[in-house]
């Protein structure tokens, strides 16, 4: 499941996709015009500020990695890979794609970190 997110030069929500609604429990609607963090980041113990998602999006450049989501206080944490890719239309927004690694396999991951690498 890849859940998609697009993000205004304020780093809020101006758009999300059916899985991203699904993931966070958060409907667009209500995601809408609030910063990413709240929507995606909500329930969990550390600080955003202190993710190397926050990291990507904060630089500018973008970037790759993994973080592990509470996107529920009802469900346990859920690890996901992240892509911030930049959009260079001289108005700040950024896409953020996270995907689920929750029932990925040894052998999917070590093929999807050869495709990667």
């Amino acid at each position: 499941m890849v859940a998609v997110f697009a993000l205004d030069k304020s780093r809020n929500c101006v758009f999300l996709n059916a899985n991203a609604e699904l993931l966070t429990g958060v409907p667009h609607a209500h995601a809408a015009g609030r910063p990413f963090h709240e929507v995606a980041w909500r329930n969990n113990p550390i600080s955003f500020d202190e993710t190397g998602l926050a990291r990507a999006i904060a630089s500018g450049q973008g970037g790759e990695g993994e973080e592990t989501f509470r996107f529920s206080a009802d469900h346990g944490p859920q690890p996901c890979a992240f892509r911030v890719t930049p959009m260079n239309l001289g108005d700040g927004a950024t896409i953020i794609e996270l995907v689920d690694l929750g029932g990925e396999t040894a052998t999917s991951r070590a093929l999807r970190e050869s495709e990667s690498g």
